[in-house]
């Protein structure tokens, strides 16, 4: 069975009510971005992963009659992978599960440069990177994304998924990496630039979308960031 065939038919079984995708309550970027992100806490790191201009959950519950095989809840969290907050809160997360402001300086250089590519993100440079991941309250087992995307390829996927702005320009897929277990994240990679050299988002554009939708159109996810949330000093942080 295809791909996005098995996406509809679980839809279809569920008969899922997407709910608006939840609201960032209270984020303000000064209180957060003001100071080294070496000296975040936890749960301030948690934030720019969960519940800032950075990232969006969306959640859908099932009615009607519910399939015990499935879930009747999906939450799917989107981040903007590229984008610097986003990785500086994933090195601050992996510098507090190894302790790290208690290591000796030389351990700290061992650390950071073990740890580089999650902060530098070298492919960050040419591409947008965005991952996904979805998880379910009532089956913790049951991961929607590691499921449905873990035989993919690009070429089963790239037709169906893509980044657009407001104003009608858009990139398709030209790296996936499916995610490797249960509650990890899909990678999704898009051109930066365009043949002129041209970023697709920039200061002057009002909302950044990232779709995912069925090849006979019965099914479509879209997740929508609004771009002037995203600046950091006037310019695009994606």
């Amino acid at each position: 069975m295809k791909i996005y065939q098995r996406i509809v038919t679980l839809t279809a079984m569920l008969g899922l009510l997407v709910l608006p995708t939840l609201a960032r309550m209270g984020f303000d970027k000064n209180e957060f971005l003001s100071k080294p992100f070496s000296q975040w806490t936890k749960s301030e790191a948690t934030k720019i992963l969960n519940d800032s201009p950075w990232a969006l959950i969306q959640e859908e519950r099932s009615f009607g009659v519910i399939n015990s095989q499935f879930p009747n809840d999906f939450k799917f969290t989107l981040r903007l992978r590229s984008a610097l907050p986003v990785r500086q809160a994933l090195m601050r997360m992996k510098q507090l599960e190894a302790n790290y402001d208690k290591m000796s300086a030389s351990d700290k250089t061992a650390f950071d440069a073990k740890n580089k590519g999650t902060l530098d993100c070298p492919a960050c440079a040419q591409n947008y990177v965005v991952t996904l991941s979805s998880s379910s309250e009532s089956q913790r087992d049951f991961d929607w994304v590691f499921r449905t995307y873990r035989s993919a390829t690009l070429e089963s996927v790239q037709n169906y998924i893509f980044l657009a702005v407001d104003k009608g320009e858009k990139r398709s897929l030209v790296h996936f990496i499916p995610s490797k277990a249960i509650g990890g994240e899909a990678m999704f990679f898009f051109p930066r630039f365009d043949d002129k050299g041209s970023p697709l988002v920039t200061p002057n554009n009002k909302k950044l979308r990232f779709q995912i939708s069925s090849s006979d159109g019965s099914l479509s996810k879209n997740f929508e960031f609004d771009v002037a949330k995203l600046l950091l000093n006037g310019e695009v942080a994606f």
